[in-house]
């Protein structure tokens, strides 16, 4: 049995087939209790001004509440 399941892949959109496939990674997350998930940081440039913004991007608030990091 693994120690950890690493994901380093950013689920930061809904599934294209449906919130039904989203809510069963979702429970099969849970039901492990190890997978750690990925998040990144992006750089976003307001258009008109000078000024740079980094926004964390996570997983899905449903994704990631089974999650253990």
């Amino acid at each position: 049995m693994p120690a950890v399941i690493a994901l380093d892949i950013l689920f930061i959109e809904p599934s294209p087939r449906g919130p039904a496939d989203d809510q069963a990674f979702a429970q099969a997350i849970s039901r492990s209790s190890k997978v750690v998930l990925g998040a990144g940081l992006s750089e976003v440039l307001e258009s008109g001004w000078i000024q740079k913004l980094e926004k964390i991007q996570t997983p899905l608030p449903e994704i990631r509440a089974g999650a253990a990091a």
